[in-house]
């Protein structure tokens, strides 16, 4: 498994959101990723349009995945109630 799908995995199945710098622990924690690199992955997978970086309340750039398999979108969309 190469890095970015690593990256997608690990934000995909997550229970709830990383920010950037708990993503990267977990990425460096399977494999010795530099973070030069592990930022470049990033701004890839945000420029293919699969995640963004959302600053939190604390300041904290959290880590969404928007991309069209997202499991967190799918569940609130089943969930979901149209009213009329």
């Amino acid at each position: 498994m190469n890095i970015l799908e690593q990256i997608e995995k690990i934000v995909k199945d997550a229970p709830g959101y990383y920010t950037e710098g708990e993503l990267y622990v977990l990425v460096n924690s399977e494999r010795n990723v530099s973070v030069r690199y592990f930022v470049s992955c990033m701004d890839i997978l945000e420029g293919l349009g699969k995640l963004i970086l959302e600053e939190n309340d604390m300041g904290y750039k959290e880590v969404i995945w928007v991309g069209l398999d997202n499991p967190k979108l799918e569940k609130l969309v089943s969930e979901s109630v149209c009213v009329e």
